[in-house]
């Protein structure tokens, strides 16, 4: 995308590009002990296209890491889909990543040598998560 392009050209083109991630009439809700329940999430739903950058903001305690942690896998929805290139999450996966609110970063390790940690202990030789790494750190700036 050139970003001298009009916003509505960039955001055209953007939407041409294939859904990774579809979320459809999510829901969660917590039961307490005494029976009753606290709705985190309902009726959410929207869809990121491949390259999208989306962030979730909003007050503390509207559920935004509640909906985060279904999405990576690490909790289960109370209702609703959520579909990664079409499959539904049953789980955490290798196709997406969370960084926690409490993050944690290996200090002795450069900012190319955090990111490439993952992709090392997933098996991916060095010069190849290198290049991996330094694409996502151009990306993010």
């Amino acid at each position: 995308m050139n970003p001298a392009d009009p916003p509505g050209d960039r955001a055209q083109r953007l939407r041409a590009r294939p859904v990774v991630l579809e979320v459809r009439d999510l829901a969660k809700r917590f039961r307490r002990a005494d029976g009753t329940e606290t709705i985190a999430l309902q009726g959410i739903a929207f869809q990121v296209h491949r390259r999208e950058f989306v962030t979730v903001i909003g007050p503390s305690g509207c559920g935004k890491s509640t909906l985060v942690r279904i999405l990576a896998g690490l909790e289960e929805a109370s209702g609703g889909t959520v579909l990664v290139d079409g499959q539904p999450i049953t789980g955490p996966g290798a196709d997406r990543g969370m960084v926690f609110q409490g993050y944690t970063l290996f200090p002795w390790l450069t900012v190319t040598g955090n990111v490439m940690f993952g992709l090392r202990a997933n098996g991916m030789g060095k010069d190849q998560a290198r290049s991996e790494a330094l694409q996502w750190i151009e990306l993010v700036g």
